[in-house]
């Protein structure tokens, strides 16, 4: 459950720019990380903590990767509405 809201999140976050959107995907990321913390507590052989660390390491990599989106979809915002806005700042 919690995946799938994470990725409405991050779609949501993609197609506006949304800075609410981008603090639930933070909330959500913390909280699945802490289940998979969780998880790691209770491995009992080291296959399940194999699996279970490598779970882990592929969802790092997915914050990683909206991390980065998020810091240039701040900067695309930034050059948008200072740069090439004839208005100017707003």
């Amino acid at each position: 459950m919690l995946l799938f809201e994470l990725d409405q999140h991050v779609e949501k976050y993609a197609a506006t720019g949304d800075h609410a959107e981008h603090e639930k995907v933070i909330e959500i990321e913390k909280e699945i990380a802490e289940l998979v913390k969780h998880a790691e507590e209770l491995a009992t052989t080291e296959e399940e903590k194999t699996e279970i660390a490598s779970i882990g390491g592929h969802f790092e990599h997915i914050i990683t990767g909206f991390e980065k989106a998020s810091v240039i979809e701040e900067e695309r915002a930034k050059l948008a509405t200072e740069v090439l806005d004839i208005a100017g700042p707003k």
